[in-house]
């Protein structure tokens, strides 16, 4: 049995066939376009779903790297602040000696109080800095309160001890901040594990140093007193814990500089000539800030230049100050090491996120950029083929009945 096809029929495939390499053309002059072989879902389903994928981790990555930057930004800011107040700092640490000489007048003593006073303000100021956005960077948190005030030697901190952090990574947070009270508020007195200090009311010339650790095992926190008397003319000393009320060395004589032993775990020395009943405290170390330490010095200088307090007196108290001051710029070293580990690690996040970005751009390309070499030989076949579709329907449509006859 024969099978007819209608002329219908042969307008029907042609014109289908047609429309068919039609589309196929502006597919392929669409993607030599826009330069890409996907520009709807429909082009590649599974293709595009992939895209999608790797185009949303991109997203993130670059946010990372959006993050990374502004981290660095304002580490380096910070490092700068910090930095300053390494020099300020040091800066006081020279006028603190200076004072110390003997040799200067009350009058000298006083310029120094002035010079040092104004440094101290400097520090004030930097630990008051505000970024570009207007926050607080030594206030926590609470970045919106100015966080040191120093009102009649007594310092208050209105900040708190957050630290605001930025993820660089799916793995990796970095602080961009410090603390106030981190940064000058838990800071250690004295040499960091004791503090000495004669008494107020001392009338001779006797100094008493930092102390040291002899054996840290018998450390505890027991305060304890070194206490002068005249016997008959020789100065000798006590040692008394007063946590327990426990008198450990009794009338012991006074030599200058000669070691004493305060307990089994410490040691002290005192110079010059102690007067009776004269004291000397020996206490853990306390939590101290450089602002009222220092603060404390300078009102010594000004006593000293009113006749107020004696040379020994003030010798121990610059002698305090310094010491206090010495451990505050640890704290200001250890952070700003700390910063610039943070900015080191920053800079090598950004190069692990460069990687990934390079990576990541280069397997969407591959899904969704054009092959030109392929697109061109495609187009080729599909323009011929389109010509011959397109001629084959137009000898076919001039063609009727008769012409089969």
């Amino acid at each position: 049995m024969s099978m007819r096809i209608s002329t219908s029929t042969f307008h029907d495939v042609g014109y289908r066939t047609i429309a068919k390499h039609q589309t196929d053309l502006l597919k392929l002059q669409n993607q030599f376009s826009s330069g890409k072989r996907i520009n709807s879902a429909a082009d590649d389903p599974v293709g595009a779903m992939h895209a999608a994928e790797l185009n949303a981790a991109k997203s993130v990555n670059d946010q990372f790297d959006r993050n990374q930057m502004y981290a660095q930004n304002s580490l380096g800011f910070l490092d700068g602040i910090v930095g300053d107040m390494d020099d300020v700092m040091q800066s006081m640490r020279e006028t603190l000696v200076a004072a110390g000489n003997g040799a200067l007048s009350p009058a000298d003593r006083k310029s120094l109080g002035i010079q040092l006073r104004s440094k101290l303000d400097e520090l004030l100021r930097l630990s008051n800095s505000k970024d570009e956005s207007g926050r607080h960077i030594f206030a926590g948190f609470s970045d919106a309160s100015t966080p040191f005030n120093l009102v009649g030697g007594i310092l208050t901190y209105q900040g708190d001890n957050g630290v605001r952090q930025l993820p660089v990574s799916a793995t990796t947070n970095v602080p961009l901040n410090i603390s106030g009270s981190e940064l000058f508020l838990d800071v250690r007195s004295g040499n960091g594990v004791i503090q000495t200090a004669a008494a107020p009311g001392n009338t001779g010339t006797g100094l008493i140093n930092g102390g040291s650790v002899v054996n840290a095992a018998a450390l505890t926190d027991d305060n304890f007193e070194v206490r002068i008397r005249d016997v008959s003319g020789t100065l000798v000393y006590d040692v008394v814990n007063t946590t327990t009320s426990t008198t450990l060395v009794n009338g012991a004589t006074y030599s200058p500089g000669a070691s004493i032993m305060v307990g089994p775990a410490l040691s002290v020395s005192i110079t010059g000539t102690p007067a009776n009943n004269d004291v000397f405290s020996v206490q853990p170390a306390q939590t101290q800030n450089v602002f009222q330490s220092i603060d404390r010095a300078i009102r010594a200088l000004d006593d000293f230049s009113a006749g107020t307090i004696s040379n020994a007196a003030l010798t121990d108290r610059l002698r305090i100050a310094t010491a206090n001051l010495d451990q505050s710029y640890e704290q200001v070293l250890t952070a700003r090491n700390r910063i610039g580990n943070t900015m080191q690690e920053l800079e090598r996040q950004a190069d692990i996120n460069s990687r990934k970005d390079i990576e990541l751009q280069t397997r969407i390309s591959e899904i969704v950029d054009v092959d030109t070499i392929k697109a061109v030989t495609e187009l080729s076949k599909t323009q011929a083929a389109l010509e011959a579709s397109q001629a084959l329907y137009s000898s076919i449509a001039k063609r009727n009945l008769f012409d089969y006859l």
